[in-house]
């Protein structure tokens, strides 16, 4: 995904979604554990398969200066209790070359990872296998911390803070996106992308370089989202919820977390964009 400014073709976007027969509609949705009130896009799926939302805030300045962070809502579909699947939110609309954020359910736990690749190969962990690689003052780490997560036979639903998760930067390739207007602009436009798999990983308890996963067979979609229906007076109240750090129950020191993917070769320069192109 990615988060940019308005355009004639981001106009056309923000109110349908184009893959898979999916639309995304948008709505609010109220988180009721924390009162939350999301800007949200939703599909129920088709024949009771690829039900997704996601729904986000931003700073109530968000469209006088470009926001760093956000806090979203990512409820994704189980199939069944054992299938759990696992899905994923763009940063900016594509899968090569932009910050990732992947979810996906393990003993009761909702566990996340950021990822990254440059072209349309299994992303690895952002950052390499610290987590940090290529990241500066400039581009600090992205950090996620949790307000509340759950569940269920039906679906696995995770409410977070996203901080640094609007610019980024691997190797020689960075990229910033933006939410304040634009001179001349009336409205703001973020790009945001999404995948959805019906099978989870393999390594589920292992949230970096060991994860693998498969294909998204569960649905996948790029929209355009307005900027000026998601920015809220309460958001630096909301920010102290955020009180969990990710990933409880994960045993990344164990033995079978240490495997590596074979990492991609850092790009020398930005991967060209297409118009609809989420293909995680």
């Amino acid at each position: 995904m990615v988060f940019s400014r308005k355009s004639a073709m981001l106009a056309a976007l923000a109110t349908a979604a184009v893959a898979q027969d999916f639309t995304l509609s948008p709505s609010t949705f109220v988180d009721a554990p924390t009162g939350i009130n999301f800007s949200t896009w939703s599909t129920p799926g088709i024949n009771g398969t690829g039900a997704f939302s996601f729904g986000f805030v931003l700073p109530e300045d968000a469209l006088q200066k470009d926001a760093t962070e956000y806090i979203g809502r990512l409820q994704c579909q189980s199939t069944n209790a054992s299938v759990t699947g696992w899905c994923g939110i763009a940063h900016g609309g594509h899968m090569p070359s932009d910050l990732l954020l992947m979810a996906w359910p393990y003993q009761g736990h909702v566990y996340t990872s950021f990822r990254w690749v440059e072209d349309y190969f299994l992303p690895g962990q952002f950052g390499g296998d610290s987590g940090t690689n290529g990241t500066s003052a400039a581009f600090p780490a992205p950090i996620l911390t949790i307000l509340n997560s759950t569940v269920t036979p039906s679906n696995y639903e995770v409410v977070y803070r996203c901080q640094n998760c609007f610019a980024w930067q691997q190797g020689t390739y960075n990229e910033t996106v933006h939410t304040a207007l634009a001179p001349g602009d009336a409205e703001s436009v973020l790009v945001l992308g999404y995948a959805q798999a019906t099978k989870g990983p393999t390594n589920p308890a292992c949230p970096g370089n060991s994860l693998n996963f498969g294909f998204h067979d569960n649905g996948y979609a790029q929209w355009g989202a307005p900027v000026n229906n998601a920015t809220r007076a309460s958001y630096a109240a909301w920010t102290k919820l955020a009180t969990q750090a990710p990933n409880a129950g994960a045993n990344a020191t164990s033995a079978s977390c240490q495997a590596k993917a074979v990492p991609s070769a850092a790009p020398s320069a930005p991967v060209a964009r297409r118009f609809v192109e989420v293909e995680w």
